[in-house]
């Protein structure tokens, strides 16, 4: 269903623009039948649009990112970015979770509604209609500290193409962010971002803001990652983070 309606629109758009350098892997590739902890993170993670009309009567659509983290009953919690499900000035007229930006049906999408949002910290709490895969195999450490040089891998999609994963490494550590040397790009607002320790476990690292030009934070561009540490992630969140994971999903 979504997989195989992203892979065939992802491949679509790489013969575009790989026609006569390189040769593309048949997107419908069986996958492999065991997962890393990596992608078990990755199974959790889902592109947001958000369908906003202007005063002028003109639709606009924006994309963001959101991580599923946890179960309320039958229906699952998300967390994202404030920004990203916000449009100042504008009348929200539909928010979803999709395959990307590219994706035109929408029988498979995915409603969801805001629960909670904190600008202070540029996050926010969603709910989605029904239970959806989360990500799983990762630790969450509320005192859990950094220093330069540690590894960290970013999850987002991209200007809103795909479930891609980058490589990053923390390059200065504050009290309310975190600065990752690493891409980021229109896309990446609201995905989380992962430490990796030297055992191969991964720790919630924070939550991706943008990216800084100068000293100033940028909510989508290509530069050093601005992250909001998981302590005040926590802290915003409450309750909302309730982890209905088994032992047997945390590893």
């Amino acid at each position: 269903m979504i997989t195989m309606k992203f892979a065939t629109t992802l491949f679509a758009g790489l013969i575009a623009m790989s026609s006569s350098c390189c040769t593309v892997p048949h997107p419908l590739a069986p996958l492999p039948l065991t997962q890393n902890s990596l992608e078990k993170i990755l199974q959790g993670a889902y592109c947001v649009r958000v369908e906003s009309q202007g005063v002028d009567g003109v639709v606009h659509y924006s994309y963001g990112t959101a991580l599923a983290i946890s179960y309320r009953e039958n229906q699952t919690i998300l967390t994202t970015s404030a920004h990203v499900v916000q449009e100042p000035g504008r009348i929200i007229l539909s928010y979803s979770l999709v395959d990307n930006r590219h994706d035109e049906e929408k029988k498979d999408d995915i409603s969801f509604r805001v629960l909670s949002l904190d600008e202070g910290a540029d996050t926010a709490i969603l709910l989605a209609s029904h239970k959806i895969p989360i990500a799983t195999s990762y630790e969450i450490k509320p005192s859990l500290e950094v220093h330069a040089g540690d590894r960290a891998y970013i999850i987002g999609f991209p200007f809103g193409l795909g479930k891609w994963p980058s490589q990053a490494m923390v390059s200065e550590v504050y009290n309310d962010k975190i600065i990752l040397d690493g891409t980021v790009n229109f896309g990446n607002s609201g995905g989380l971002a992962f430490y990796q320790n030297n055992d191969g476990k991964y720790f919630l690292l924070g939550q991706i803001r943008g990216c800084m030009v100068g000293d100033s934070p940028i909510a989508g561009c290509r530069g050093y990652a601005l992250v909001v540490p998981i302590k005040i992630l926590l802290q915003s969140w409450g309750d909302y983070i309730h982890d209905e994971r088994t032992a047997s999903d945390r590893t």
